[in-house]
């Protein structure tokens, strides 16, 4: 039953998260490759478990619904550290993976939780508000690759671990942002768009070509990450046409 709920995980990772699931594959085959150690498996299980939260405000018709999925999953949390598991095969990998890595439950739950508020304000007002949204999913996930890896005491790793995941975040969103706006969504945060103009519903229809758009993007896409060197216009030219125009 453990070996098909670890095939059901690695199937759940592969399906909605493929290029980084080829990502896995490039060391899987060499000495000291992440094949070669316990935390292979487990880093399988702990991504399905991250991708399938993070489908659920799309799977779902209403809030509602998607606040029992999420009710589920707390419980299947709680179940899998009382040694107890559902029989969810994401459940039984988590748990097959807690008997070879740490994977602190509590990390476990923040990740839930931030999905969880996520359901009824899919969009955020402010960047502070989308970055601790960010620090509550791919950064703590970061946490737990670290506690896998017997790393989190690390604070240098563990300080990396919440830049590359607030970084992750937003590079997840400006891509994605042609497929949201053709759904009527604006991943960008109000405040941005506000501060140039963006009309919403302009975007929604002329997608890279709308007033503001390309100022918003750059903006959204350098706050706070990359340094004043990407602040010529060349570069700003170059990083608004890659996401805009797919």
């Amino acid at each position: 039953m453990l070996r098909s709920a670890s095939q059901h995980a690695t199937n759940t990772f592969k399906m909605h998260a493929s290029a980084r699931f080829m990502t896995t594959q490039l060391g899987s085959g060499q000495a000291g490759g992440l094949q070669d150690s316990l935390a292979y498996s487990a880093f399988f299980a702990l991504r399905a478990f991250y991708v399938e939260l993070a489908t659920v405000q799309e799977a779902v018709s209403n809030p509602m619904i998607g606040k029992m999925r999420m009710q589920f999953w707390r419980d299947a949390v709680k179940s899998v550290s009382d040694g107890n598991p559902s029989k969810h095969p994401i459940a039984l990998a988590l748990y097959d993976a807690t008997q070879k890595v740490k994977l602190p439950s509590y990390h476990l739950k923040r990740i839930i939780d931030a999905r969880d508020a996520e359901l009824y304000t899919p969009t955020h007002m402010t960047l502070d508000s989308l970055l601790a949204h960010a620090e509550s999913t791919s950064s703590t996930f970061n946490y737990l690759l670290l506690s896998m890896l017997s790393l989190s005491s690390s604070e240098q790793l563990s300080h990396a671990a919440s830049h590359l995941g607030v970084s992750q975040t937003i590079g997840t969103l400006l891509r994605s942002l042609p497929y949201h706006a053709k759904s009527g969504r604006m991943v960008i945060p109000a405040e941005i768009t506000a501060k140039h103009g963006v009309n919403q519903e302009e975007v929604f229809r002329y997608g890279g070509e709308a007033k503001g758009v390309d100022d918003a993007v750059f903006e959204f896409a350098t706050s706070r990450i990359v340094r004043d060197r990407c602040s010529c216009p060349r570069y700003r030219t170059r990083c608004t046409s890659s996401v805009l125009n797919r």
